[in-house]
Formats: structure tokens, sequence, C-alpha cells
């Protein structure tokens, strides 16, 4: 029996035990193939946030400029009322004064 076990010790152990060591191998093997799996589903996921991170930034760039060009336009307009106003204001100073002065 002491020969058989050291036999069976040279020879990698006990059919049992290599059926185990088979078993944990399968299996650390099979958890590679899903951990790999995942990985690489949250890689394409990644890819997918960052696609609709930049189109979502690239709108909101394009909201802020056309923003600020009605801004930029109304501004404008109403410079250009201020401008009116104050010449109509100048016209009528004017003649209020050449009234007085009559």
């Amino acid at each position: 029996n002491e020969d058989s076990g050291q036999q069976q010790h040279r020879d990698g152990g006990s059919k049992a035990h290599r059926d185990r060591e088979s078993k944990r191998a399968r299996h650390i093997l099979e958890e590679a193939i899903v951990l790999a799996s995942r990985i690489q589903l949250l890689r394409a996921e990644d890819a997918r946030i960052r696609r609709k991170l930049t189109a979502v930034q690239e709108s909101t760039q394009a909201v802020l400029a056309m923003a600020k060009r009605e801004r930029s336009a109304a501004l404008f307009v109403e410079h250009a009322q201020l401008r009116a106003t104050r010449e109509n204001l100048r016209a009528s100073n004017a003649f209020l004064k050449a009234s007085v002065e009559l």
C-alpha cells in the first residue's frame, strides 16, 4: 500500500485528484471566458456612451452658437431702435426749441 501511494504521488496523484484538478481548470477557463465577454461588452458600451456624449456636446455647441447669434441679432436690432429713438428725440428737441424761440 505504501508503495502504491508513493506510485500514485509520482504519477500525479489519484484519479479523483486529477478529476478535481481538471474540473477546477475547466471552471477557471469558463470564468475567464465569461470575464472576457463582460469586458468586451463593457468596452462596446463605453464606445456607445462616448459617441452619444460627443453627439450631445456637438448639439450643445450648436445650440449655444445659435443662441449667441440670436442674441447678437437682437442686440443689433435693439441698438438700431435706440439709435432711431435718439434721432427722433433730437428732432423733437430741435422742433420744441424752435417753437419756444418763436
